[in-house]
C-alpha cells in the first residue's frame, strides 16, 4: 500500500516541479536588452529571445540621418505604434522613443518601403522597463503578483484538480451502477410480465382447471393415465418451480393463474389419492365370475367415496384470499428478518469504523479496510442465499 501511495504523489509532483522548472527557465530566456540594425531597406528584423509577457518595453531608434519620412512606415510585429517621444538635432528628427507590451514572442521590426537612400543607417536598441519602486506603484501589494510568479501555485492547482476529478470519477461510477441496477431490475420485471401473460394466454379459457370439483372428476376418471405419465407431470412441475422468484411474483400478483398452471400435479394428488382409497382392477387381472353351485351371498357394500364439497364462489374467494394473506405474511417475515440482519451488521460496521480510530492509518489504509470489511460482511449473505437457492 505505501509503495503504491508513493508512485501515486510521484505522479502528483513530477508534473508540478516541470511546470515550475519550466517557467523559472523561460523567465531568464526573456529579452533584457537588445541593440539592433533598423532594416530601413524594406526586410525585417528580429530579436534574439522573446521579450517577456505583460512587460512594459522602451524601443528607442537612433539615426544620424533624419527619421521623419521613415517613422509612418515603421511596423511592430505588423502594428503601427504611437511614439513616445522624440528628440531632434537641426531641422530633422534623429531619435525616436516608442512603449511596446511584451507578449512572450521575439520582436519583428520591419519598414514598408525602401528609404535606404534617404536614412542609409540606423539602430534599434530594446530594452525593459525597470521595475517601479513601491512608492511609485499605483498597485501597492499587488505588483508582486505577476504571471511570471503565479506558477509556483500550479502544484496546489494541480493537486486540486485530481482530487476533483477522482471524486467526479467515483461519483460517476456509483451512478453508472446504480443505473445498472435499475435497468436489470426494470428488465427483470418485464421479463416476469411477459412470462405471466404467456401463461394466461394459454390457460385463458380452461377457467375449470380451478373448480375443485372437475379436478377430482377428472382425476377420479383418468387415474391410469395420470399415474402413467407421472415422472412427467412431476418434472414439469419442477421446471416451472426452478425460477423461485418468478413463482413468489406469480404467486403474489395472480394465485388463481398459479393453479391453472399446475393443474395437472394437483389432478395426479387427487388421482393417487383415490388409488389407495379403491384401487382399480387392472383389465388383464378381471376373470369371469365362476358358476356357483348355491345361492351368492349379497355382496357387502363398499363405504361410499367422501365427496369434496363444491365451492361457492364466495367461499373460493375466500379461499384465495387466506392463502394471499398467508404469502404476503411470509414475504413480511421474511422482509422483517432481512431488516434485523442489515441493521445488526451495519451496527457492527460502525463499531469497526470507532475501532480504527485507535490505529494509525492514512485515509487510503483506512478506506481499503472498511471496504473489505463491507465486502466480508454483506458477501456472505450473498454467497448463502446463493448456495440456499442452487
Amino acid at each position: 500500500m505505501g509503495r503504491h501511495r508513493s508512485v501515486f504523489w510521484m505522479f502528483l509532483t513530477l508534473p508540478s516541479l516541470f511546470v515550475l522548472s519550466y517557467s523559472v527557465a523561460a523567465e531568464n530566456l526573456y529579452l533584457e536588452r537588445e541593440t539592433l540594425p533598423l532594416p530601413v531597406n524594406g526586410t525585417e528584423a528580429r530579436t534574439k529571445n522573446p521579450l517577456e509577457p505583460y512587460k512594459m518595453y522602451d524601443i528607442q531608434i537612433s539615426s544620424p540621418y533624419d527619421l521623419n519620412p521613415l517613422i509612418p512606415y515603421l511596423r511592430f510585429d505588423g502594428n503601427a505604434l504611437a511614439e513616445k517621444k522624440r528628440d531632434s538635432k537641426g531641422d530633422g528628427i534623429n531619435q525616436v522613443l516608442f512603449a511596446y507590451l511584451g507578449k512572450g514572442q521575439p520582436l519583428v521590426l520591419k519598414t514598408s518601403r525602401d528609404f535606404s537612400s534617404s536614412v542609409r543607417t540606423a539602430q534599434v536598441e530594446v530594452r525593459l522597463q525597470p521595475e517601479p519602486t513601491p512608492q511609485e506603484s499605483p498597485l501597492k501589494g499587488v505588483e508582486e503578483i505577476v504571471p511570471s510568479k503565479i506558477v509556483i501555485f500550479a502544484p496546489i492547482l494541480l493537486i486540486a484538480f485530481l482530487v476533483g476529478a477522482a471524486i467526479f470519477d467515483s461519483l460517476r461510477a456509483r451512478l453508472k451502477k446504480l443505473n445498472e441496477m435499475l435497468a436489470a431490475e426494470q428488465a427483470l420485471q418485464d421479463e416476469y410480465t411477459t412470462r405471466r401473460q404467456v401463461l394466461e394466454n394459454t390457460y385463458e379459457y380452461f377457467t375449470h382447471y380451478n373448480d375443485p370439483t372437475w379436478l377430482e372428476r377428472y382425476a377420479s376418471q383418468k387415474r391410469i393415465d395420470l399415474a402413467r405419465r407421472r415422472e412427467a407431470i412431476i418434472a414439469a412441475y419442477k421446471e416451472l418451480h426452478e425460477d423461485t422468484k418468478f413463482l413468489a411474483h406469480l404467486k403474489l400478483t395472480d394465485p388463481l393463474l398459479y393453479e391453472k398452471a399446475t393443474w395437472e400435479m394437483q389432478a395426479l394428488a387427487l388421482a393417487e389419492q383415490l388409488s389407495v382409497q379403491s384401487p382399480p382392477t387392472p383389465p388383464f387381472l378381471l376373470l369371469p365370475a365362476p358358476v356357483q353351485e348355491h345361492e351368492p351371498e349379497p355382496p357387502v357394500p363398499l363405504p361410499p367415496v367422501p365427496v369434496k364439497p363444491k365451492l361457492t364462489p364466495e367461499e373460493r374467494q375466500e379461499k384465495f384470499r387466506r392463502y394471499r394473506e398467508r404469502v404476503l405474511e411470509r414475504e413480511r417475515v421474511q422482509a422483517e428478518d432481512h431488516m434485523a440482519k442489515t441493521t445488526l451488521k451495519l451496527d457492527l460496521f460502525q463499531e469497526f469504523r470507532s475501532s480504527l480510530d485507535q490505529y494509525d492509518l492514512s485515509e487510503d489504509e483506512r478506506q481499503q479496510l472498511e471496504q473489505e470489511f463491507l465486502e466480508k460482511l454483506f458477501g456472505e449473505e450473498d454467497d448463502h442465499a446463493r448456495s440456499k437457492t442452487i
